[in-house]
């Protein structure tokens, strides 16, 4: 083994760990997109989604709360809900980690996102991996 070989450190992540990735599927995408648009400033909404409800869907972040009372805690009250179809999604603790749905995604959900979501989005995951790279380079 060489010199370099025995100092390499590996670090492993889940997918998603970061907010968006290139290996998301659309649903995820347009989950964190949504999410995004809708977040608060400095919330990692899309990473982890934000509460956010109108007429047409309902979007609850994971909860740690585990509170009798709670309905994502003490029930199954979905993270995701698109309020035409009933189609619902559920997550844990962020969007795409096993994540499950009670159908398959209603046609009209894609055109709920807009190319300037997708954008958004976008520079988001790569202001986050940049920064994380930064962070991962050490003091300088």
């Amino acid at each position: 083994m060489s010199d370099k070989s025995e100092n390499r450190i590996e670090i492993h992540f889940p997918s998603g760990h970061l907010g968006a990735s290139t290996d998301d599927d659309a649903l995820n995408l347009i989950i964190r997109a949504l999410s995004l648009k809708h977040g608060q400033p400095g919330e990692w909404a899309d990473k982890y989604g934000t509460n956010y409800e109108d007429e047409i869907i309902a979007i609850h972040r994971y909860c740690w709360c585990e509170g009798d009372s709670c309905p994502w805690c003490a029930s199954d009250a979905p993270n995701f809900l698109h309020k035409p179809s009933g189609f619902t999604v559920r997550w844990y603790k962020y969007i795409g980690r096993e994540m499950n749905v009670n159908m398959q995604p209603p046609r009209g959900l894609v055109d709920l996102v807009t190319d300037a979501d997708i954008v958004a989005l976008s520079e988001k995951t790569e202001e986050t991996r940049s920064g994380f790279a930064e962070m991962l380079k050490g003091p300088k």
